[in-house]
């Protein structure tokens, strides 16, 4: 699913969903070392799992594995929601936050240049 240069990661994930056969649940399913997959209620990847699948594939890319992590991934897609207008309620939702203090933290860098006097050099 490209198109030129550019990947649709959504349409990816789509089409993935679609191979699959998941319609609820987690995206993404643990895999044992034999190669069977974990399916059912409240089994999901480690934290542990997903660092070592973005350590991989980050390096694979060619960038520098110890620049990126789980929680780098959980910060963008906050901050990116944030930029975007998105929901404060639908933000936490995904994100799992309970405390609207907590989620203050990336919304406030979201909007750090928004309006400011220098975001013209940016």
């Amino acid at each position: 699913m490209s198109h030129g240069r550019f990947i649709w990661p959504v349409a990816l994930v789509r089409e993935w969903l679609d191979a699959a056969g998941i319609v609820v649940g987690p995206v993404f399913w643990p895999v044992s070392r034999s190669g069977n997959v974990r399916q059912g209620e409240g089994v999901r990847l480690t934290t542990q799992a997903v660092a070592d699948v973005i350590k991989r594939y980050t390096a694979a890319a060619g960038f520098d594995a110890a620049t990126f992590g789980v929680h780098s991934l959980r910060a963008g897609y906050i901050t990116t929601a944030a930029e975007r207008g998105a929901d404060l309620a639908r933000i936490m939702d995904q994100s799992g936050h309970r405390d609207p203090r907590t989620l203050g933290g990336y919304i406030r860098r979201a909007n750090a240049f928004k309006g400011h006097s220098s975001s013209g050099f940016l």
